[in-house]
C-alpha cells in the first residue's frame, strides 16, 4: 500500500494561525486614509464606494473593518485613479465642422 494515501496511521495536528504582516487586520488610520480618500474622489454613495472596494480587493467586503491591511494601498490607488479622471478635462464632442465660424458653400445652398 501507498503511504502516502496512508490517513489511518497519520497524526493530524492544527497548523496554527498565521500571523504574517500582510494579513493583519485594517488598522484605524488606514480606515480614515481610505474614508478621506472617497471624500476628496467625492463619492459619498455607499454602494458605489462598496462596489469600488469590492472590485478592488476581488472579494466581497460587509464593512471597512473587514478589511485586511495589505488591500488598502490598492484600494487608495483605484480612488486616486478615479479622482484624476474626474479632474482631467473631457474632450470636446463637437467637431470642427460645428465650430466654424462662416458659412461654407453647402450652409448657402
Amino acid at each position: 500500500m501507498d503511504a502516502l494515501f496512508n490517513l489511518d496511521d497519520a497524526v493530524l495536528e492544527p497548523r496554527k494561525a498565521e500571523t504574517s504582516p500582510a494579513y493583519e487586520a485594517v488598522k484605524d488610520a488606514e480606515v480614515e486614509k481610505i474614508r478621506s480618500a472617497f471624500l476628496v474622489a467625492k463619492i459619498t454613495g455607499q454602494d458605489e464606494r462598496k462596489r469600488i472596494i469590492e472590485e478592488c480587493v476581488g472579494r466581497e467586503v460587509r464593512s471597512l473593518r473587514d478589511l485586511i491591511s495589505h488591500e488598502v494601498p490598492s484600494i487608495i490607488y483605484a480612488l486616486n485613479d478615479i479622482m484624476l479622471a474626474s479632474r482631467t478635462p473631457k474632450l470636446k464632442e463637437r467637431s470642427a465642422w460645428d465650430d466654424r465660424e462662416e458659412d461654407t458653400w453647402i450652409d448657402k445652398l
